[in-house]
């Protein structure tokens, strides 16, 4: 079964990380794990005390940021300096300090926003929340459509066949906390919950903190939620209306680190050290991080490196992201590029690839007896009898496309009839919806004018969730018709 957790956390990587860039007058020591004998000061003087006493002396000021206490596999604490800028002398100074083993700096670290072919983001107001969970969709996907099918690739309904849900495992989220509200999620957290516990480092506003209390509910900090729904979520029924699909492990323990506020801002390589060894103290089996430096760096000293290593020598599972920085040609050298720490041979490095190529080629025929050839990943299924309206300039004026379907609706064709529009650089298929204006088609088509060749459309279709009640053809699939 930790095998399956494992499979699952891997699967919720969908986000990279920008260029590191170095925090100024912050570093990260690393201290011995036990205090030498023979040392000059009271008993029970622990290293971090030891090192307040000798940093003291030093010509320039620090604050604390963390304190890493886990003898084993990691002692040391992050500091910022005042009153001196010059890193390599601040380095060499602190690297003087009886009982220090090394001095790093600190890495911001950027969540990417994901970006749609439109050009649009999930960040645009990123503070943009809701105050209780939002309700299960009023489409779900039509009876007979098979929801488990990824569980079902990946071998895991066997497990769950058997009566093995993860009963047991501890398995902890590195991410930008979670809406635990949610029902699937157990609508709440603490021991008796699905979400035992965890730890937040930062607000919704980016504010620092330190608090028990991870909830997050803005909509460009859903990844969390996300993530923890892949691993763990359990069936949701209301009324008629069923997402019959669980999480790999169902029966697994959560447990959730904040490392990231609404803006996808504010994580740095020593916080996320903190989370991690937070997550060795809680017990965790696995640790999800859907996060990286976008850098592939060979310098095994670096603390994020040296942590990430021992965890896993300590039995802990650490499934870390590749980053989404590949390239599509092969002459591009991004393309063989990972990320830090994924780079790590120890730990559990995932990634993924996108066919741009649709694979598989079918053919419909049309009223007048045409044979019309599309690409898609399954055959196209509708109802019989649906008419086709077709809509030549794209989303070049939104007043064609009210008319149209002002039009539709008085006729009552608006939800017998599929509403296909040329797709352009002006009007990709995540921007459709915005043309709608008034009243909103309950199936959309985009067509591909620019090539008769449909083993040549480029896979580009946002899922068909990202209409809300407008859907593609058929739920179960991502298509694009070849004109």
């Amino acid at each position: 079964m930790l095998q399956a957790i494992i499979l699952a956390a891997s699967i919720a990587f969908v986000t990279a990380l920008k260029d590191p860039k170095l925090v100024d007058g912050a570093y990260i020591v690393e201290l011995v794990d036990n205090v030498g004998q023979g040392t000059i000061y009271p008993k029970g003087l622990d290293q971090h005390a030891e090192f307040h006493v000798q940093a003291s002396k030093l010509p320039f000021g620090y604050t604390v940021a963390h304190e890493y206490r886990s003898s084993g596999t990691y002692v040391g604490l992050s500091i910022r300096v005042t009153g001196q800028d010059d890193p390599e002398d601040i380095s060499a100074q602190l690297n003087g300090i009886p009982g220090v083993v090394s001095v790093s700096p600190v890495y911001e670290m950027y969540l990417s926003d994901p970006a749609f072919p439109d050009g649009s983001t999930t960040m645009s107001d990123p503070l943009l929340s809701y105050a209780s969970p939002p309700p299960m969709p009023t489409v779900l996907p039509k009876p007979g459509g098979d929801l488990a099918s990824t569980l079902e690739m990946a071998g895991v309904e066997k497990l769950h066949q058997l009566g093995i849900k993860g009963k047991g495992a501890k398995v902890g989220i590195i991410d930008t906390g979670v809406d635990y509200r949610h029902p699937a999620l157990g609508g709440g957290f603490g021991p008796e919950f699905k979400i035992a516990g965890g730890w937040s480092w930062l607000s919704d506003n980016g504010t620092a903190v330190d608090s028990d209390d991870f909830l997050t509910t803005c909509y460009s900090g859903g990844h969390g939620t996300h993530v923890a729904g892949i691993v763990g979520m359990s069936p949701l029924s209301d009324g008629n209306r069923t997402l019959n699909i669980s999480g790999v492990a169902p029966e697994a323990t959560l447990y959730i680190y904040r490392v990231f506020d609404c803006s996808t801002n504010g994580e740095t390589t020593d916080r996320v050290m903190a989370a991690m060894l937070r997550a060795q103290e809680d017990g965790v089996d696995v640790i999800s991080m859907s996060l990286s430096i976008q850098e592939s760096w060979q310098d095994q000293d670096d603390p994020l490196l040296k942590v990430a290593s021992r965890l896993v020598d300590a039995g802990i599972a650490v499934i870390v992201a590749q980053g989404n920085s590949g390239s599509g040609s092969k002459y591009d050298p991004q393309l063989y590029r990972t990320s830090t720490p994924a780079e790590l041979t120890s730990i559990i490095s995932v990634g993924s690839v996108g066919n741009e190529k649709f694979p598989l080629v079918y053919t419909l025929t049309d009223s007048q007896g045409a044979t019309i050839p599309y690409a898609s990943l399954w055959p196209v299924e509708y109802p019989d009898g649906l008419e086709v309206f077709l809509l030549d300039d794209g989303c070049a004026s939104s007043g064609i496309w009210e008319e149209s379907l002002s039009l539709l609706e008085e006729q009552g064709k608006l939800n017998t009839t599929i509403l296909a529009f040329s797709v352009t650089d002006r009007c990709r298929y995540t921007g459709a919806r915005g043309c709608c204006g008034k009243y909103m088609p309950k199936y959309l088509m985009g067509l591909q004018t620019n090539t008769s060749n449909p083993y040549h459309v480029d896979y580009e279709m946002a899922s068909t969730g990202f209409f809300g009640v407008t859907r593609g053809l058929s739920l179960e699939c991502v298509f694009k018709f070849i004109q």
